[in-house]
């Protein structure tokens, strides 16, 4: 019983590593990741994120002002901004 009461917490400790949510915009494959911080950074999940989910881009929403981009396909945007940006 301790055992696949370990393997379900595995489980879950692998799943929040990765919290992306995954969207369709007018045929794009967008993910959205949360982050907390005032200066949000490229991550090596990240990138696995883009190639495991096949997204045409990443935002990353965070608590900041500015929008700019982290990579060719990582974007960092205010709440407000990426609102404005899926709307587009």
């Amino acid at each position: 019983m301790v055992r696949k009461h370990q393997e379900t917490a595995g489980a879950a400790r692998n799943f929040e590593r990765r919290r992306v949510l995954l969207v369709n915009v007018h045929g794009r494959r967008i993910g959205i990741e949360c982050k907390f911080t005032e200066a949000p950074a490229t991550s090596k999940s990240m990138h696995v994120a883009i190639d495991d989910l096949e997204l045409d881009i990443l935002y990353v929403a965070y608590p900041g002002a500015e929008s700019y981009a982290l990579a060719d396909t990582i974007h960092v945007r205010s709440v407000p901004g990426l609102i404005a940006e899926l709307c587009r």
